[in-house]
Order: C-alpha cells, then sequence, then structure tokens
C-alpha cells in the first residue's frame, strides 16, 4: 500500500520513530542500489526512489532528512 505524507507525518510521531524510519529506508535502497549496479556516484545523487508520493536520492535522505532527524534528536537527548 502507497503511503502518503499525511499518514507518514501521523506514524513518525517522535524523533526516535523518525530516525528508524529514515535509517532503515536509507539501508535499505542503498543495498538494492547497490545490487543493481547503478553506478556509484549516480546511486547518491540520482532521485530514483519514491516515497510517499515524493521522489528521492539517497543524498536527500542522508543530508535533508537524516542529519536533521539526528540533530534533532540529540538535542532532545542532552536537555
Amino acid at each position: 500500500a502507497a503511503a502518503t505524507i499525511k499518514s507518514l507525518k501521523t506514524t513518525l510521531d517522535n524523533d526516535e520513530t523518525k530516525k528508524k524510519f529514515w535509517t532503515n529506508i536509507y539501508n535499505a535502497y542503498h543495498q538494492i542500489l547497490r545490487k543493481q549496479s547503478h553506478n556509484k556516484p549516480d546511486i547518491y545523487k540520482q532521485r530514483l526512489f519514491v516515497i510517499a508520493g515524493d521522489n528521492y536520492s539517497l543524498d536527500d535522505l542522508e543530508h535533508r532528512i537524516l542529519r536533521s532527524t539526528l540533530s534533532s534528536y540529540r538535542e532532545t537527548k542532552l536537555n
């Protein structure tokens, strides 16, 4: 079943859940794309997969989503 942005936001309701979800997505797609013999630089830059109707690259996940989620997660844990 295809997820929507709204359903993801509802399900991923805290930083820990977001961190786990996006880390698992990153790791799974990294393995899949490497097995499909994509050129190594391309798997990071090209938007090769869709999540909740949006296209993503591994760079999108790492730099736009994971780093901000992990940063927010660390701040929460330190307070």
